[in-house]
């Protein structure tokens, strides 16, 4: 083919942003393109969205040229050290056809905010929002990401539920941005978008976005509940070909399991975690896990997860954590130990169930005194060494038992006025038989 043809023919595929085609002939006349790495480039940017690899277009990130744009679309990797001229970029991408525009507007767009450029991204997206049509999926999704980098999850959700709603093309990449924006939230998934995450990824299957797919039905399936199914799914999964950018998808669904689901859920599948995959359950799914083991009573089996894991952070949350399951082994000093120098209602709590356990029922006293928790104090001071005096007159009837305990019985040794003393004796009697009765029934009642 003539050389001057062929570039032509190409050029024509470009304008009207055919790369496929552009690529076929330029892969056809190879000796014609030899020096065109430019023409090349903007056809796998067409085709692509980037390029296989940084080359030509890359070296122009700073130009104050139409350059600028397809620079920036051919950068892999931009970071903080480089220098972008993005008011070029977006003065050329303004300066193209809408059907052009429609394009890569959403791809640079992302690319800047990939940048941390929000304004930027959000002014590639404007050439589109001035049109009288309406965005297409693609700059749907990447200003939902702009909205998610501003905090604005809500609306970025709704967004990304309007994408998958279109059945279109990039619907499957907008349901995996709607999943991990709710997961990210904790925020609970429908049923129905689980199912709907399993048709694409059967549908992608063959595809890198079919395995993406696949671990975005994991988290549905666990944020919507059904734990059954997310663990045959996990189990289903190749996870040396899954990567997921925030934690172990194993401990991300333990995590979820931890906080959402039954006792009777959780028991099942943590304990069958804990025994066949204990070396993939991350230190906060551990945390998470123990957490709800120690609620359940089962304190052993959360001491034994957490000694699996290595430099646990002495945070604040996770002292309390071990003084918990100290206190459930009956090992009181070791929890004091554990809380010394910590503050707050939850932490005293503990400290007074310490003194308890360790017989100080007098600093227990105190410490819940000190609370303003009037029964569980009167039940330690009932119990202190002080007990007399611990317990106030006013207490309902543990104070009326302290008054008669406190009762001097005088051994007359005179005659006179002896009848006065015994009919005050024989009331003392009756007075404490009453507190007697009221203690025996106050107890029965409590059983």
């Amino acid at each position: 083919m003539d050389p001057g043809i062929a570039k032509d023919m190409v050029r024509t595929y470009l304008h009207f942003g055919f790369g496929a085609e552009a690529l076929q002939l330029i892969d056809a006349n190879g000796d014609v393109f030899e020096d065109s790495q430019i023409l090349r480039e903007v056809s796998e940017i067409l085709e692509f969205g980037t390029v296989e690899q940084d080359g030509y277009l890359g070296k122009f990130l700073e130009c104050d040229s139409d350059f600028s744009l397809w620079a920036i679309l051919a950068s892999q990797d931009l970071n903080a050290a480089d220098v972008l001229n993005t008011s070029a970029a977006v003065r050329t991408l303004n300066s193209l056809p809408i059907h052009m525009r429609q394009y890569l507007a959403p791809l640079l767009s992302r690319k800047l905010l990939e940048y941390s450029d929000e304004d930027g991204a959000s002014a590639a997206l404007r050439s589109l929002e001035r049109t009288a049509q309406p965005l297409p999926p693609a700059a749907e999704i990447a200003k939902a990401e702009i909205e998610l980098k501003q905090g604005e999850v809500s609306d970025a959700q709704v967004r990304l539920r309007g994408v998958v709603e279109t059945n279109g093309q990039q619907s499957a990449e907008a349901l995996v941005r709607y999943v991990d924006t709710h997961f990210a939230a904790g925020r609970v998934i429908e049923q129905d978008v689980a199912t709907l995450v399993e048709a694409y990824a059967t549908e992608f299957k063959d595809s890198p976005l079919g395995e993406e797919l696949r671990r975005t039905h994991v988290l549905a399936l666990a944020k919507s509940g059904q734990f059954d199914g997310a663990f045959v799914a996990l189990g289903d999964l190749p996870l040396n070909r899954v990567k997921d950018k925030s934690v172990d998808l194993r401990s991300a669904v333990l995590q979820v399991l931890s906080s959402d689901a039954s006792d009777a859920t959780f028991a099942e599948h943590a304990f069958e975690n804990i025994s066949r995959h204990r070396g993939a359950i991350s230190q906060n799914a551990a945390l998470s896990i123990a957490n709800r083991l120690i609620d359940l009573g089962f304190f052993a089996e959360a001491e034994h997860l957490l000694s699996t894991q290595n430099d646990i952070p002495q945070t604040s949350g996770n002292r309390v954590l071990r003084a918990k399951i100290s206190l459930g082994l009956a090992r009181p000093f070791e929890a004091q130990a554990v809380l010394r120098g910590l503050k707050g209602e939850e932490v005293s709590r503990l400290r007074a169930k310490a003194s308890i356990l360790a017989g100080d029922h007098d600093q227990a006293h105190e410490i819940l005194s000190d609370l303003g928790d009037e029964k569980s104090s009167l039940e330690a001071a009932w119990l202190s060494n002080d007990w007399r005096t611990n317990v106030a007159s006013n207490a309902p009837v543990l104070g009326a038992a302290a008054e008669v305990a406190s009762l001097q019985v005088d051994v007359p040794t005179e005659l006179d006025g002896m009848l006065t003393r015994l009919q005050t004796t024989l009331q003392d009697s009756a007075d404490a038989r009453n507190v007697i009765e009221q203690l025996i029934a106050t107890t029965g009642s409590d059983d």
